[in-house]
Parts: structure tokens; sequence; C-alpha cells
């Protein structure tokens, strides 16, 4: 089990009354979660509890969900028979319904079956799921919700901070999922983030998300464009604010590839602002 690592340091001018900044950080999904909580109501040792819960829920969806991993449900479920039940936690049947909706609103471009041998646009149609367990209708089909976790994992992360009352928070998934809880102090409109990318910009989050995607080296090819099979090459990135976490992992990565006219009827089926892109070059 990985640890858990907790900071706290003393109240600024600008911090509410009798409070303090607390950090934490851990590791999980091939990335460091770093976390930030202002509050004046939380002593360090039940902050200390609440990260722990925190990591601990964390590292149960990556045991999941994460194909990496020859025990997860995901990987039983990748390498089951075709047309074979397999059970799994409510939680990764919610994940991957989740995935397909996804799919549906961002025209095929967000697609957890890319990796399948013999992939198509509609290698997706080759899931069943229900409540309680999945079957692989193909026996080449592959699923990766790398593209899926870390912002599920992000919301996650925010919906418990909130049931213990924590109301100001930053939430950093490996700097390319970002999630902002309310503000760091009294003379700032929300926390003041930069983009992960080639040329920072700075932006102020507040109770939104900012998420990023792209190739960020000349020779970085891992952008699939599910329906023509393409890498998207160059040297670019693109980020965008939404209100979900979940929304912002996988617009980023549609987005990415989509096309303008594409791009218009996503945005229209999912809410966001297209911060940043950067040019290939």
């Amino acid at each position: 089990m990985t640890t858990v690592h907790h900071i706290i340091t003393p109240p600024s001018a600008q911090s509410p009354a009798g409070a303090s900044l607390y950090y934490a950080w851990f590791a999980a999904m091939h990335t460091r979660i770093d976390i930030a909580v202002v509050s004046t109501t939380h002593s360090e040792l039940q902050l200390n509890a609440i990260m722990d819960e925190v990591a601990a829920n964390a590292w149960a969806i990556e045991r999941e969900a994460n194909r990496f991993d020859p025990t997860s449900a995901l990987s039983v479920l990748n390498s089951a028979p075709a047309n074979t039940a397999v059970s799994l936690p409510e939680r990764l049947c919610h994940m991957l319904e989740m995935c397909r909706d996804y799919h549906r609103q961002t025209l095929g471009l967000f697609d957890i079956t890319i990796g399948s041998v013999g992939h198509s646009p509609r290698s997706i149609d080759t899931l069943y799921i229900n409540n309680q367990s999945a079957t692989r209708l193909d026996d080449r089909l592959s699923l990766d919700l790398s593209g899926f976790v870390k912002g599920y994992a992000a919301e996650q992360t925010r919906t418990l901070l909130s049931s213990h009352g924590i109301s100001h928070a930053l939430i950093n998934f490996g700097n390319s999922s970002i999630v902002a809880m309310g503000s760091i102090d009294t003379q700032t409109a929300g926390w003041s983030v930069c983009t992960n990318t080639s040329k920072c910009q700075s932006v102020t989050l507040h109770d939104n998300c900012l998420t990023t995607s792209g190739n960020d080296a000349p020779t970085r090819r891992h952008i699939i464009n599910p329906l023509t099979g393409n890498t998207i090459d160059g040297m670019r990135t693109l980020s965008v604010i939404t209100d979900n976490a979940i929304d912002g992992e996988v617009l980023s990565t549609a987005l990415f590839i989509a096309s303008e006219q594409q791009r218009e009827t996503i945005l229209h089926n999912i809410s966001a602002t297209v911060l940043e892109t950067s040019q290939p070059h």
C-alpha cells in the first residue's frame, strides 16, 4: 500500500480566521495526487484521517479499473471468454455505462475499446453491461479506462471531501486533471493554477475543473482517432474548463481529435470552455 504524506502550514494573513492550509499527497493511477485544503473547523488529526480515506478510495478504484494489473476486475473481464458474464463491482459497471454514454455524446471520439484487435467504431456495441456484471460479445474486445478513471476518481475525491464538510480544496491528479473547490483565501476568487502546457497560462478555478490532454513532445503519438485509426501527430495540447472532472477528462481527448464541425456538436452535448490549444510545430 502506498504512503499518504501529510503537511500542515500556519495560516496566512489572507486566510479566514483560524484557517490553516493543509496539504497531502500520494501515488495512484500511475501518477501523483496532490490535495490542498483550507479549513477553520478540522483538526490536523481529522484531516489526516480524511486524506487516508481519500487515498484508500482512489486505490480501490485503481484496483477495479487498472487494465495493467492482471488481477483487477477490468483485466478479469478483458481476459474472460466471449459471451461469458463476469461479475463486477457495481461501481465498475457504472463506470462502463458512463463510458458508453460518453462514446455516444462525443460522436465516437471517446472510445474505451480503441485497443481492441480489429477495432471499429462499433466495437463498443460488443459490450453488454448490467449493474452487477458485464459480457464481451467478441473475444477481441479490450477495454481501457485510462482516459476516464482519473476524472472519475477526482470527482469521487471531491464528493468525499464535501461529505466531511470541506468546501475549500484543490485536487490535482498528475497536473492533467485539477478540481477546485471554493477559494484558497479571502482575497482570491478561487485557486490560481497553470495549464499543463509548454506555455503556462494561469487561470483561476472556483468550483470547477481544468483538464489538459495532447502531445507534449514532437515524437509522442499516443492519441488515436477511433473513427480513422490514425494517430494524432505534432506537438499540440488542449485544455478545457468544465464543471465536472469526468467531463473534462473525456473532452480534453475527444476535442483534441475532433474537427471543427465535430467539436461544435460535442460541445453542444457536453458544456465546456476550450481554454488553450497550442498549434503543431
